[in-house]
């Protein structure tokens, strides 16, 4: 596989940017041949048309994310708190990376773009299977289910993934701190103490 441009790279962050700042409507391709600098030739050598760029971006995203997900898993004994923790870590860590990274798949999830629901939907009932079948349940409190439990902490961290990309301060370590402590104490609702297994 030939290794990407530079060239080529710099027209992938720069539409990873300016989708997640203007949206898909509201981004041209004229857009983001100026703010890159790139032409339009090579713009069309890679992709056919806007939309087929704006799902190639979100395919690639998908990819990255799911394959930190599956290295998460390699965990032993991991329950869904830590589950929980290490997700928002990675979260944390590839955002520091890629600051436009999360604010463009909010975006892009929000647009009624078959292919992009298809991937959406793909990625999360996969997330969902994994999480049933690979966390350690053992310390689940026998008045919970394993349902509830994804539930609840799916809403908590998307909740407050949301409310940090509407401020714009999702890669502020503080925040990661702040979200620890709110799994900590929803960790006593929803496990049993290591000493009360049997």
């Amino acid at each position: 596989m030939k290794k990407p441009t530079k060239k080529y790279e710099i027209l992938i962050a720069t539409a990873y940017h300016q989708f997640a700042l203007f949206g898909y409507e509201k981004t041209a391709i004229e857009d983001i041949l100026k703010v890159s600098g790139i032409s339009k030739g090579l713009f069309y050598h890679h992709f056919a048309n806007k939309k087929e760029l704006f799902v190639f971006l979100y395919t690639q995203a998908a990819e990255d994310i799911t394959k930190k997900i599956l290295e998460i898993f390699q965990t032993e004994d991991m329950d869904l708190i830590l589950f929980a923790k290490k997700y928002m870590q990675m979260q944390f860590s590839l955002s520091q990376k890629k600051p436009y990274l999360f604010p463009f798949l909010k975006r892009a999830e929000g647009e009624k773009i078959k292919e992009i629901q298809d991937i959406m939907e793909y990625v999360l009932l996969h997330r969902h299977t994994w999480m049933l079948e690979r966390l350690d349940w053992r310390y689940l409190r026998k008045d919970v289910t394993k349902e509830q439990a994804i539930s609840l902490i799916t809403w908590i961290a998307e909740g407050f993934t949301n409310e940090l990309l509407e401020k714009e301060v999702f890669f502020a370590k503080e925040n990661e701190a702040t979200f620890y402590a709110y799994l900590d104490v929803v960790k006593k609702s929803l496990l049993k103490e290591k000493g009360e297994l049997l």
